[in-house]
Protein backbone atom coordinates (compact mmCIF):
# COMPACT_ATOMS: atom_id res chain seq x y z
CA UNK A 1 0.00 0.00 0.00
CA UNK A 2 2.98 2.41 0.95
CA UNK A 3 4.26 1.74 -2.95
CA UNK A 4 0.93 3.44 -4.30
CA UNK A 5 0.92 6.36 -2.27
CA UNK A 6 4.55 6.83 -3.84
CA UNK A 7 3.61 6.67 -6.93
CA UNK A 8 0.82 9.05 -6.50
CA UNK A 9 3.71 10.74 -4.65
CA UNK A 10 0.47 11.62 -1.50
CA UNK A 11 3.40 14.29 0.55
CA UNK A 12 0.39 14.95 2.75
CA UNK A 13 -0.48 11.68 3.91
CA UNK A 14 3.24 11.66 5.45
CA UNK A 15 2.56 11.54 9.07
CA UNK A 16 -0.28 8.48 8.74
CA UNK A 17 2.83 6.80 6.69
CA UNK A 18 5.11 8.08 9.54
CA UNK A 19 2.53 5.93 12.42
CA UNK A 20 2.50 3.00 9.91
CA UNK A 21 6.16 3.07 10.31
CA UNK A 22 6.81 3.82 13.96
CA UNK A 23 3.47 0.62 14.63
CA UNK A 24 6.21 -1.64 13.05
CA UNK A 25 3.25 -2.77 10.32
CA UNK A 26 5.25 -1.66 6.80
CA UNK A 27 7.28 -4.14 5.23
CA UNK A 28 10.57 -3.11 5.36
CA UNK A 29 12.00 -5.00 2.48
CA UNK A 30 9.63 -3.62 0.18
CA UNK A 31 10.41 -0.29 -0.15
CA UNK A 32 12.77 1.01 3.05
CA UNK A 33 12.32 2.76 6.09
CA UNK A 34 10.59 5.96 6.61
CA UNK A 35 13.07 7.81 5.15
CA UNK A 36 13.04 6.06 1.79
CA UNK A 37 9.54 7.35 1.82
CA UNK A 38 10.52 10.87 2.46
CA UNK A 39 13.07 10.69 -0.13
CA UNK A 40 10.44 9.02 -2.82
CA UNK A 41 7.80 11.21 -2.10
CA UNK A 42 10.36 14.14 -2.39
CA UNK A 43 9.89 15.22 1.71
CA UNK A 44 13.76 14.27 1.46
CA UNK A 45 16.46 14.48 -0.81
CA UNK A 46 18.91 11.89 0.85
CA UNK A 47 19.02 9.88 4.02
CA UNK A 48 19.97 11.42 7.16
CA UNK A 49 20.76 8.32 9.14
CA UNK A 50 22.37 4.80 7.16
CA UNK A 51 19.96 2.42 5.72
CA UNK A 52 18.53 -0.20 7.65
CA UNK A 53 20.34 -3.23 8.38
CA UNK A 54 17.80 -6.61 7.05
CA UNK A 55 18.40 -9.81 8.93
CA UNK A 56 19.53 -11.28 5.35
CA UNK A 57 22.03 -9.10 4.58
CA UNK A 58 25.17 -8.27 6.84
CA UNK A 59 25.21 -4.98 4.26
CA UNK A 60 23.37 -3.09 2.36
CA UNK A 61 26.07 -1.79 0.29
CA UNK A 62 26.88 -5.71 -0.02
CA UNK A 63 23.49 -6.82 -0.79
CA UNK A 64 22.99 -4.27 -3.44
CA UNK A 65 26.05 -5.61 -4.93
CA UNK A 66 24.80 -9.31 -4.74
CA UNK A 67 21.53 -7.96 -6.46
CA UNK A 68 23.27 -6.13 -9.11
CA UNK A 69 25.44 -9.61 -9.73
CA UNK A 70 22.14 -11.72 -9.79
CA UNK A 71 20.08 -9.48 -11.90
CA UNK A 72 23.52 -9.26 -14.74
CA UNK A 73 23.08 -13.18 -14.39
CA UNK A 74 19.76 -13.80 -14.81
CA UNK A 75 19.77 -11.10 -18.00
CA UNK A 76 22.38 -13.58 -19.43
CA UNK A 77 20.96 -16.63 -19.01
CA UNK A 78 17.50 -14.96 -19.75
CA UNK A 79 19.27 -14.02 -23.65
CA UNK A 80 21.12 -17.18 -24.01
CA UNK A 81 17.69 -19.23 -23.70
CA UNK A 82 16.29 -16.85 -26.61
CA UNK A 83 19.01 -17.69 -28.96
CA UNK A 84 18.36 -21.31 -28.51
CA UNK A 85 14.65 -21.01 -28.86
CA UNK A 86 15.13 -18.95 -31.90
CA UNK A 87 17.53 -21.73 -33.03
CA UNK A 88 14.87 -24.56 -32.44
CA UNK A 89 12.39 -22.91 -34.45
CA UNK A 90 14.35 -22.34 -37.07
CA UNK A 91 15.08 -26.04 -36.99
CA UNK A 92 11.42 -26.74 -36.94
CA UNK A 93 10.54 -23.95 -39.94
CA UNK A 94 13.06 -26.31 -41.85
CA UNK A 95 11.84 -30.14 -41.17
CA UNK A 96 7.93 -28.74 -41.76
CA UNK A 97 9.37 -27.21 -45.04
CA UNK A 98 10.33 -30.85 -45.98
CA UNK A 99 13.15 -29.84 -47.97
CA UNK A 100 16.02 -31.71 -46.67
CA UNK A 101 19.75 -31.49 -48.20
CA UNK A 102 21.28 -34.51 -49.72
CA UNK A 103 17.93 -35.96 -50.50
CA UNK A 104 16.27 -35.98 -54.17
CA UNK A 105 13.01 -34.47 -55.17
CA UNK A 106 10.98 -37.48 -55.80
CA UNK A 107 6.72 -37.11 -57.16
Amino acid sequence: MILYLVDLKAVEIAPLVEQAYQADVVDLSVLGDYEDFQIEVGLLKERLTPPPRFHWARDPKEAWEMEKKRAAKKDSASASMTRRKRRSKSRLKKSASGTRKNEPDTL
